[in-house]
């Protein structure tokens, strides 16, 4: 959740949940920007995006 735009949670009393819908959003997105880091990148790049995502 710190690394990046992770879907913001909500509270039910004192309970945080996330929407299952925005998350495999962000998922998607996620696995979009990787996949197109895989064919633009360098392999000394693609290494540290790898870091970051995960």
């Amino acid at each position: 959740m710190g690394k990046g735009p992770f879907p913001a949670p909500r509270k039910i009393g004192r309970a945080s949940v996330w929407s299952s819908a925005e998350v495999q959003q962000w998922i998607e997105d996620i696995l979009q920007v990787k996949e197109a880091s895989d064919q633009q990148c360098a392999p000394e790049e693609k290494g540290r995006l790898d870091q970051v995502l995960t």
